[in-house]
């Protein structure tokens, strides 16, 4: 039976146990939320302003950084984010008056994080964008002979659609404004999907054999697409022109957190989880076209927490977590899949090193909010938030509360066992 359904109408309603509780739009901040409560929030601005920028599988929506940041920190305080993907957190932190951090690996993250963050005069963005547009107009197609170069390009895109988006490339490369530039880019990238040959019902690149496509003309997708990033820069411009606060992105491995001691009031992540996302190969088409890789991917895939690029002699042994409840269920699924029993483990391993890091660089009684699903494994399911609990615990954070959240906003756009459709949200205090 499924529970009862709750609507908020007043900021002073309590949350109720045994029921989901739904609130449509902003968290407030000062509502209390009960241990194990259960809530479904239904947001407004997954799209809003530069969040909308590009498509990012499984980001999670801004109200709920957004809650976390004007709840656990004050305006002038820095925020981590040490997985932070398409860079909600730190967004959500700017237009809040916070600095951040912003931690990735995954180049197009970056990329995306350092465009959605810098705001940029609105003239200079109007006037740069006509003299995007101009060149565009006023340049020939290339021959098939100066078309980028890389791994089956023929299989996923057609020769006159590549022809017309190494025409675009080409004219956005000779503006000479680097965050100008980085705009431009990231809008070509949001179209490398919806032009390619590739199934658009899955996250993974595919082409399905025997479905034709009607893939639209790559020039006027990507002019319909930058007109409407332009106009989100600018609304994110009037919002942020005013702040002081500031984004600095860390290249650096979430295990590995390049930054001092006691320098962070507050951490909000959504990490990945296990086997469930390969994120270089969602996103290699755009990869390739933006220049990063042209060939293999699996030295990147290596460096992703969560990854399933392990090597044989890696799990030909059990390994164990020290977690009872958790290591007994690796040993059932070694009985049957050493390799999934050992890339569970590794999660686990991996994701401590990243509890260890951030316990780190958080302040005396800093918090980390961390928003997590689970995983089915082998028929198993694996309840991440309650053995992140532990291992947090053995590190040293206290438990401040944690909750579930019902998730209905994730870009996943299929349906496979390992689709998570709700959350846990982890309130861990140092």
């Amino acid at each position: 039976m499924c529970p009862e359904v709750t609507s908020f109408t007043e900021v002073s309603t309590n949350v109720e146990k045994g029921k989901i509780n739904k609130i449509e739009g902003d968290i407030p901040p000062d509502l209390y939320i009960p241990e194990e409560s259960d809530l479904l929030v239904i947001g407004d601005d997954q799209n809003a302003l530069t969040h909308g920028f590009h498509k990012y599988p499984a980001k999670y929506i801004p109200e709920f950084p957004r809650w976390a940041i004007k709840k656990y920190s004050n305006e002038g305080d820095t925020v981590l984010d040490p997985f932070a993907g398409s860079g909600t957190t730190n967004i959500e932190a700017m237009l809040l008056n916070r600095d951040s951090l912003a931690i990735d690996i995954d180049p197009l993250a970056l990329l995306l994080i350092r465009v959605k963050s810098t705001p940029i005069k609105p003239d200079l963005i109007s006037t740069k964008h006509k003299d995007l547009l101009n060149r565009i107009d006023d340049s020939d197609l290339p021959s098939k002979k100066l078309l980028p170069n890389f791994k089956n390009r023929d299989h996923w895109f057609e020769i006159d659609i590549s022809k017309k988006l190494a025409l675009i490339k080409r004219c956005i490369e000779k503006e000479s404004n680097k965050d100008i530039k980085n705009l431009f880019l990231v809008s070509f990238s949001s179209i490398i999907r919806k032009v390619s040959n590739a199934d658009q019902g899955s996250h993974k690149p595919c082409v399905r054999k025997g479905r034709d496509r009607n893939i639209p003309d790559p020039i006027e997708t990507f002019k319909n697409s930058l007109e409407e990033n332009v106009k989100k820069s600018i609304q994110f411009y009037k919002e942020v022109k005013s702040n002081t606060s500031t984004v600095k992105i860390v290249k650096k491995d979430a295990r590995n957190i390049n930054i001092s001691n006691e320098s962070v009031d507050l951490a909000v992540t959504s990490p990945p989880y296990i086997n469930a996302l390969d994120y270089p190969r969602t996103h290699k088409l755009e990869y390739y076209w933006l220049g990063y890789y042209n060939d293999s991917l699996v030295d990147l895939k290596k460096e992703f927490v969560g990854t399933e690029k392990v090597y044989a002699d890696q799990y030909k042994n059990l390994h164990k977590t020290g977690i009872d409840g958790l290591d007994t269920l690796i040993e059932k699924i070694y009985e049957t899949d050493k390799k999934r029993a050992y890339i569970v483990y590794k999660y686990y391993k991996d994701m401590e090193d990243n509890l260890q890091e951030t316990y780190r660089t958080l302040k005396n009684k800093g918090r980390y909010i961390i928003f997590i699903g689970s995983n089915q494994i082998r028929g198993f399911e694996i309840q991440n938030f309650k053995y992140i609990k532990s291992l947090s615990q053995r590190i040293g954070f206290r438990i401040d509360n944690y909750f579930k959240s019902r998730v209905i906003n994730h870009y996943i756009p299929f349906d496979r066992v390992e689709k998570i459709d709700k959350d846990y949200v982890l309130v861990l205090q140092k």
